[in-house]
């Protein structure tokens, strides 16, 4: 069974996709500044790690945190799939209405 579990330790805010208590993939994140600050995949997770970024979104949009960004340029592809616009030297997505589409939508987002 595939779970995605989100843990706050050490100072750190994460969330992990795990499999038979085998991590698959993490997702570093910074709640106080709004920032997805890495992904780092273990095993290989294809579309999961698209599942693993929008449970981090849903979190911060659940706390009312709307706009959210992203400095990591190696996430770049993954991002703009996910609706992530690049201005200024960094990845942003408005969250407002992001979770009202279907899933399937590639949602266009302005900032």
């Amino acid at each position: 069974m595939i779970k995605i579990l989100q843990h706050y330790q050490d100072n750190e805010y994460f969330a992990e996709i795990i499999e038979n208590d085998k991590i698959l993939a993490k997702c570093t994140y910074d709640f106080v500044n709004n920032e997805i600050l890495d992904i780092i995949e273990i095993e290989s997770c294809g579309m999961m790690l698209e599942s693993l970024i929008k449970s981090v979104l849903n979190k911060f949009d659940l706390c009312n945190k709307k706009i959210i960004i992203c400095k990591n340029m190696k996430l770049k592809i993954l991002l703009e799939k996910l609706g992530f616009l690049y201005e200024n030297e960094l990845f942003k997505i408005d969250l407002n209405g992001y979770f009202e589409k279907s899933c399937s939508e590639n949602p266009k987002n302005q900032v």
